[in-house]
């Protein structure tokens, strides 16, 4: 009995080595994605880095410009601070001197004056009053002109200034009628002090156009001596000596006796 042999079956084989090339194409394919999902995930990442990026230069321009803006409006501040400080300073002066003459305001006289009033009072440091008035000022408006009497009485404060020392103060009261306050002084020194303001300004002449304008004024004289004095008392027996000296003929010093006289202890000149 013969025996037939069977045929080799290769058909198995090629779909074996046909599965393995589609099996390395399909991992291929299957990195590829994978490459382009890395890709696309470094895209997206580069993508947010560029948008971070761009906003952090918007931003550091952005402060750039919010400081120099600030520095503007420091320095506008700064500008506004020193103007109002020197308009403060400016108002401080108006309510201290006299524009027209340069003597102390009213208000900042009397404020010093209210010092020298508790000095003495509690430590018994006395001071000298003065109410200074010029002679005529009336007259001399009238015959010259305002603009005539102001120059007197810049002239006038000027050579009081002068004459006097660097602690005395010159206060414009009003008008043409003005007080010297003069701090730790003496009645002797008081009277020569005042003799010689009578005289500086008797000695004034003030070219006017084609005239001359000659200057006198009158002098009332006190101190802080009786017990309780305040600037008040004071300087009302100033102003009655004052008008003694007027009474007396003018261009004159009247001093005041303690115990708030109406001038009749007046010496030097009268």
């Amino acid at each position: 009995m013969t025996r037939t042999r069977r045929p080799l079956d290769t058909t198995n084989s090629d779909f074996s080595l046909f599965d393995q090339e589609e099996a390395m194409i399909a991992e291929g394919e299957q990195m590829i994605r994978k490459l382009e999902e890395v890709s696309d995930g470094v895209r997206s990442l580069m993508r947010a880095y560029r948008q971070g990026y761009r906003e952090q230069r918007r931003l550091v321009r952005l402060s750039d410009r919010m400081q120099d803006e600030l520095r503007r409006l420091n320095q506008r501040l700064e500008a506004e601070v020193r103007a109002r400080e020197a308009l403060t300073r400016r108002l401080e002066a108006l309510a201290a001197v006299d524009e027209l003459t340069g003597a102390a305001t009213r208000r900042h006289f009397m404020e010093v004056a209210g010092t020298l009033s508790q000095r003495w009072q509690q430590d018994g440091i006395s001071s000298g009053v003065m109410m200074a008035d010029i002679d005529q000022f009336k007259t001399i408006n009238d015959r010259f002109g305002h603009a005539a009497g102001d120059e007197a009485l810049r002239l006038f404060v000027g050579r009081l200034s002068e004459a006097l020392r660097e602690t005395d103060v010159v206060g414009r009261l009003g008008g043409e009628e003005f007080a010297v306050l003069l701090p730790d002084i003496d009645a002797g020194e008081l009277d020569q002090i005042a003799e010689r303001l009578r005289s500086t300004i008797a000695a004034i002449r003030l070219p006017w156009k084609e005239d001359e304008i000659r200057l006198t004024a009158s002098f009332g004289v006190a101190r802080f001596s009786a017990p309780g004095d305040d600037i008040d008392r004071v300087l009302s027996r100033a102003d009655k000596a004052l008008y003694a000296a007027k009474r007396a003929g003018r261009n004159r010093v009247a001093t005041s006796d303690a115990g708030g006289g109406d001038g009749e202890g007046d010496s030097a000149g009268i």
